[in-house]
């Protein structure tokens, strides 16, 4: 699309959002990381405040992994700068929102502010249940878990599972949790995909190869 020039007519970041997607499927972190130090201005439209809490907190997620830790706190507050931004957004239209504020807390070390913006969201919504995921992922991989499960076992078609493999990045300390890890190898399509990506994953390759 890029080399067509289908972006022409559409707004820039949407086909930065698409590269950096195709970053994770890739297992591009550098890539995806020099992303999202695209500057761009926020009250452009709905698109770029979106892209923007969720490029932060990925690479908020990366920079933890790496062990860079004074990175990961810098992203974080330059979130927390936009929280009144945030705020002036439908905070129902994106899980991004209060979502990355509550990332953004967990690493700062505010655990109690980060489990407040979750309620704040949890509570009295209609959120669908891979939404929730992303909200409470971060900040409750037990919680997050079991609703997970719960969902599973209303609909045995349900593709959350699917999807929050993908999109690992997003979902990190969920698909770490022990009983979604177990989840993930009793049902071997995406062990192989996970373990070049997830760091806990990458102890079950062998086995995933070995399965008929």
């Amino acid at each position: 699309a890029v080399d067509t020039d289908d972006y022409a007519e559409t707004s820039s970041i949407l086909r930065y959002w698409h590269e950096a997607r195709l970053s994770i499927f890739d297992g591009d972190m550098d890539r995806f990381i020099e992303l999202s130090r695209i500057p761009f201005d926020l009250n452009e439209g709905h698109q770029h405040s979106i892209f923007f809490a969720l490029f932060k907190s990925a690479s908020m997620t990366i920079f933890t992994e790496r062990g860079d830790l004074d990175e990961a706190r810098r992203v974080a507050e330059t979130l927390l700068e936009q929280e009144a931004f945030f705020r002036t957004r439908d905070e129902y239209e994106c899980t991004c929102y209060l979502g990355s504020l509550a990332h953004a807390n967990t690493v700062l070390g505010d655990t109690g502010k980060a489990e407040r913006l979750i309620e704040e969201l949890v509570e009295g919504t209609g959120w669908a249940p891979i939404q929730r995921r992303r909200m409470l992922g971060d900040i409750d991989a037990e919680q997050a878990a079991e609703m997970a499960f719960v969902e599973l076992s209303k609909d045995p078609g349900w593709d959350g599972f699917d999807a929050m493999a993908v999109d690992y990045l997003f979902y990190r300390d969920f698909l770490a949790h022990p009983r979604v890890q177990e989840y993930y190898v009793k049902q071997g399509k995406w062990v192989d995909y996970l373990a070049e990506r997830v760091p806990e994953y990458a102890k079950y390759r062998r086995v995933a190869a070995s399965e008929p």
